[in-house]
């Protein structure tokens, strides 16, 4: 993202209104078609606007130089914090475009395996299965393109959960996590 010397006389011409009415119309059009233009365009506004606010505004006082580094040190503590309150666990995988439909499991024991489907969804490629511990731990990720999967629940598996996903990974559709005591 380089531009050149004329092209930056342009830019500082065009601020200063030293640009003819043809000039100014020929100059626009080319930034909006260039995006390197553009930007350095976007960044010659923000400096002159900034040199003409700092020299409207009067001298401060100097802040001591301790100050900086408490104030990094409180934000720094402030994201830490937000950090400790976030969830924990499984990303929630909701649908952000379309229309949302909750993808539904038909659950049977057969042993100690369990033999899951579901329908199909319109669009999706594949379908991503997870099994849970209680905790909240992946036990178990398994991506499949059928819509049905015989697992066996090793590793003390307690919920699951099937993600439709798309062609670039996007989710479609999710059952949600279900217990797998409410099996049939």
């Amino acid at each position: 993202m380089h531009i050149d010397e004329q092209q930056h006389e342009q830019i500082q011409a065009y601020i200063h209104g030293r640009m003819s009415a043809d000039e100014a119309q020929a100059f626009e059009q080319a930034f909006f078609a260039d995006d390197a233009l553009l930007a350095a365009f976007e960044r010659a506004i923000e400096i002159q606007a900034a040199t003409e606010k700092a020299a409207a505004q009067p001298a401060r006082r100097a802040v001591p130089a301790w100050f900086g580094i408490a104030a990094t040190v409180v934000l720094a503590m402030l994201a830490l914090a937000y950090y400790q309150v976030l969830p924990r666990g499984d990303v929630d995988n909701k649908v952000m475009r379309g229309e949302s439909t909750e993808l539904q499991l038909t659950i049977t024991r057969q042993g100690k395996a369990l033999a899951v489907s579901w329908t199909a969804v319109a669009g999706a490629s594949q379908y991503q299965f997870n099994l849970y511990r209680s905790d909240g731990t992946a036990v178990s990720e398994q991506r499949t393109s059928d819509t049905a999967m015989r697992v066996d629940p090793e590793g003390g598996a307690d919920y699951l959960r099937v993600t439709a996903l798309g062609e670039l990974g996007n989710v479609l559709s999710d059952s949600g996590l279900l217990a797998l005591d409410a099996a049939e």
